[in-house]
């Protein structure tokens, strides 16, 4: 097995053979290229572990290469450097110095000498295997991530991993949406298992996208319905009004799904937001983790999405302090909640001010 593919970017023949000789006896796969740009193509098709870059080329000059592969890394990666570079120079103190402003990992000295070519190649070659190693576990981490969170507060999640991934809890005011369908239970007693895990996950995929693209984290699958977060772990001033819109856009948006299969099948949503103090954190053990929120605030919009009706959205009155004058609501009237002595006030939301009303 090849032990890493190498490209050799060298205008002379001779020293091309000798270079791809001396590698692949050593069991590495060796490309090359008689110019910059045939370089810069075989580069960008993926096909490169390293590479041995040539200061003096017909079509332009080493380090101009050089600087068009890390140009290339962060356009493709966001980042630099990915590709190990070593430059082989003719010598001179200054040649080193402009390899390495131009990006390059190392040099070499001509006549190179096959014992620095392999201790030098190999070295760079480990580097590259544990640097694509921790991008790959990059992946599966913001992979996972977006699983729960939106593109864009997964990218803030792993700007600073150690902030918003820490063990423990904090204190902190967030809006909490609870959401489930109604029907799906009769429905699913209906259908044969895979057509009924089908219609959920038609329903389940629509609000996770509409929850994260007010970024919203989605921390629980709870059956036919979701429990989301926002403000949490990344914190917003108006984590309210974000709630509420994708509550809008969940009930707006839901009637006009059409489940796979069932064209007439049509199932509303009732959810209910709440905003207040809450402990947000990974709760668990070592062995498995989860980032959720605790507090009564989770349990009154649990409470208030149960009281909802088909297409109703029910806040509290402190969301509704939060976004007053930005939609249109009626009161409910006080709701009793289960374990508390208190009653809550509570609105359902109609739509956002900006919108024309719905006439019969």
């Amino acid at each position: 097995m090849a032990a890493g593919r190498i490209l050799v970017v060298e205008d002379s023949p001779d020293q091309a053979y000798f270079l791809r000789l001396r590698l692949e006896g050593e069991g590495f796969s060796v490309l090359t290229a008689g110019g910059g740009s045939d370089a810069l193509q075989l580069i960008a098709a993926g096909l490169v572990d390293l590479v041995l870059l040539d200061v003096l080329l017909p079509d332009m000059d080493g380090y101009e290469v050089c600087r068009g592969i890390r140009a290339w890394e962060v356009e493709t990666y966001g980042h630099s450097p990915v590709l190990p570079v070593v430059m082989v120079t003719g010598s001179p103190a200054q040649d080193r110095v402009n390899a390495l402003e131009a990006g390059a990992d190392d040099f070499l000295t001509k006549p190179v000498n096959q014992l620095e070519l392999l201790v030098r190649v190999r070295s760079l070659m480990r580097i590259k295997a544990l640097h694509d190693e921790i991008e790959a576990r990059n992946r599966l981490l913001y992979n996972a991530l977006q699983r729960s969170v939106s593109e864009a507060v997964t990218e803030r999640i792993l700007s600073d991993p150690e902030r918003y991934l820490r063990p423990g809890g904090e204190r902190r005011v967030i809006s909490v949406l609870f959401a489930d369908l109604r029907g799906y239970s009769r429905l699913a007693e209906e259908l044969e298992p895979a057509a009924a895990m089908a219609v959920l996950n038609t329903y389940l995929a629509h609000f996770i996208d509409e929850i994260q693209r007010y970024g919203g984290t989605v921390n629980q699958l709870l059956g036919d319905g979701v429990m989301s977060l926002f403000g949490a772990p990344v914190a917003f001033e108006d984590h309210a009004w974000r709630a509420v819109q994708a509550a809008l856009d969940i009930q707006q948006n839901t009637l006009s799904l059409e489940p796979p299969g069932l064209p007439h099948v049509r199932l509303p949503v009732g959810i209910g937001v709440t905003s207040g103090e809450a402990v947000v954190g990974h709760i668990g053990s070592d062995r498995r983790i989860d980032f959720t929120a605790v507090g009564d605030v989770v349990n009154l919009a649990s409470h208030l999405r149960d009281q909802a009706g088909p297409g109703q959205i029910l806040i509290t009155g402190s969301t509704h302090d939060l976004i007053e004058g930005l939609v249109d609501v009626s009161d409910v009237g006080m709701q009793r909640v289960k374990g508390r002595q208190e009653w809550v006030q509570a609105y359902s939301v109609h739509r956002r001010r900006d919108e024309v009303p719905v006439t019969a």
